[in-house]
């Protein structure tokens, strides 16, 4: 029997690649379909003439149907803080707390490594609570935040006057740490400025108390006062150089 080699597509009368394509060019009605053949070289395309267009004939791989849109820039995240009052004024001033309470009753804390980074390095610690603690000194309001700053007095007496002054002042005595409870940092700071004054002798208990040094220092750093940023400046350098002259 005798094999029909042109039905077997081995004879000469085979279909040449070129005239297959002629006939899909004819079958497409004209239209011109580049199949890359062109650009495959030896070894199946992967020489140095390696076949760099689209396999459907549309042109370069770096042709703008096929460059990635330009990515828009993501914006950050906007910080989630506890829902406690006043909260964003120390987070304006300090950053991110180190350790945070969501819950009802909850805190946030800045440890004194972010308060050295913040130049508030004069803090050991503060310390803002989801609670409002009434006052009546030294005027009446509702404390919620908290310093640690460092004070060492001379004697006992001289700690239990300092105690003696309001109920919104502590110490941890093995710590050498003041802490003072108040409505805001500035008055907090005022507060534990004229302490630090009192233990360092720049002022006596008797100015203290029978000048009132607490409440008058505490109205005047507020920040519709008369001249509070030059009273805040020199409350705050109080504190400051505290700091430098312990180390």
């Amino acid at each position: 029997m005798q094999f029909d080699q042109m039905n077997l597509g081995y004879g000469s009368m085979a279909p040449s690649p070129a005239s297959a394509y002629e006939d899909n060019y004819s079958l497409l009605g004209g239209c011109t379909v580049d199949y890359g053949i062109s650009s495959y070289g030896s070894n199946n395309g992967y020489g140095s003439n390696a076949y760099t267009g689209s396999p459907y004939g549309m042109g370069p791989i770096d042709s703008p149907m096929f460059q990635q849109p330009p990515q828009q820039p993501v914006a950050k995240p906007r910080p989630v803080l506890p829902n406690i009052r006043n909260i964003k004024d120390l987070y304006r001033r300090f950053g991110m707390p180190d350790a945070t309470d969501k819950a009802h009753g909850g805190i946030a804390i800045w440890s004194a490594n972010t308060l050295k980074r913040a130049k508030y390095g004069f803090l050991h610690r503060v310390e803002i609570i989801d609670e409002s603690v009434p006052s009546v000194t030294p005027v009446k309001h509702f404390s919620n935040v908290y310093i640690w700053t460092h004070i060492k007095p001379t004697c006992q007496e001289q700690l239990n006057n300092i105690l003696s002054l309001s109920k919104d002042f502590f110490y941890d005595r093995k710590k050498e740490l003041l802490i003072v409870r108040s409505d805001s940092l500035d008055t907090a700071i005022a507060q534990a400025s004229l302490i630090t004054l009192y233990t360092k002798g720049k002022m006596s208990f008797y100015d203290l108390v029978n000048n009132d040094m607490l409440k008058q220092y505490y109205v005047r750093i507020l920040p519709k006062a008369p001249k509070c940023g030059k009273v805040k400046k020199a409350l705050y350098s109080v504190l400051k150089t505290a700091k430098k002259t312990r180390k």
